[in-house]
């Protein structure tokens, strides 16, 4: 005989629920991750998308390939300035905001060596 058939009711019971309840608590803890994760990344690809729209309301390609600031410059104390910077396909920075120079300089794959 095992253990668990020569145990009161009282002790089976008490297994079990708590085996149902360690299971519904890892269901929820689940979806309620997915759940918090789904939204955090539509919010950031909403931001992300948003950022996107204001740098290229401000930015114009010029005649020569240079990227200009076009527009209102003046600063909105309502808005967050997180910084922006344009980098050409050679590698080459071709705009950046104020705000900007505190991001971490980006090395462009091309230039480091194999």
């Amino acid at each position: 005989m095992t253990r668990w058939s020569t145990a009161s009711i009282r002790v089976r019971l008490t297994g079990w629920y708590s085996v149902v309840l360690a299971l519904m608590l890892v269901a929820y803890a689940s979806v309620t991750f997915l759940a918090v994760r789904h939204e955090f990344y539509e919010q950031f690809d909403d931001q992300l998308h948003d950022d996107f729209e204001t740098a290229e309301g401000r930015l114009m390609a010029a005649h020569d390939g240079r990227v200009v600031a076009v527009g209102d410059r003046r600063h909105d104390v309502d808005a967050e300035d997180r910084g922006t910077e344009v980098w050409a396909a050679n590698g080459e920075l071709t705009y950046r905001t104020d705000a900007a120079p505190a991001l971490p300089t980006i090395v462009p794959a091309a230039a480091n060596p194999p």
